[in-house]
């Protein structure tokens, strides 16, 4: 699917099994709006590294400074959007 989001408002959008490799979200307000299971092209922002396994959710911060991101390493991490650099860890999660 090949979408062009620029500055549209998505709250509380819901995309499930979506490729959105080709999409574009620049500007875009994603504040309630989940993707479930769905891929993503390049972020133009600072890269997220460091889950140890796939990640299966994201949530962004409502002022979108901070991403939160739970992955299959059992593990939650906040980034800070702009940088990309891992504020804080979560771990000790059972289930995946």
């Amino acid at each position: 699917y090949e979408g062009n989001f620029r500055n549209a408002v998505l709250d509380g959008t819901c995309f499930e099994d979506c490729d959105l490799n080709r999409s574009d979200f620049e500007g875009a307000f994603v504040e309630g709006t989940e993707f479930v299971r769905c891929t993503f092209g390049p972020l133009k922002q600072a890269p997220f590294e460091g889950h140890t396994g796939n990640v299966n959710t994201v949530c962004w911060s409502p002022d979108g400074k901070l991403v939160a991101s739970g992955s299959k390493d059992k593990s939650i991490r906040v980034w800070e959007v702009a940088t990309g650099r891992d504020v804080r860890r979560l771990k000790g999660h059972t289930n995946s």
